[in-house]
């Protein structure tokens, strides 16, 4: 009995860290490279606009993102 708690003590906190470990790894496939998204600001001007109107205040966690292409992004001036 103590066996097996001593194996959940030690398994549920390694899983866990292993899963919180994993998340960096998406930043690094191809297509999700630093720099090919940029904050969609006509669509935050839309909507916070519409939210003013209504009197409701708007707070973007996660503003929505557009893609944008490697040139656009500066990446290839000097």
């Amino acid at each position: 009995m103590k066996l097996k708690l001593l194996a959940v003590l030690v398994a549920v906190p390694a899983a866990m860290l292993a899963a919180c470990a994993s998340g960096g790894v998406a930043s690094s496939r191809p297509g999700h490279a630093p720099g090919t998204h940029a904050v969609d600001a006509e669509y935050v001007a839309h909507v916070e606009r519409k939210a003013l109107s209504r009197g409701v205040r708007v707070h973007w966690v996660q503003p929505p993102s557009r893609r944008t292409s490697a040139s656009a992004s500066g990446a290839g001036d000097q």
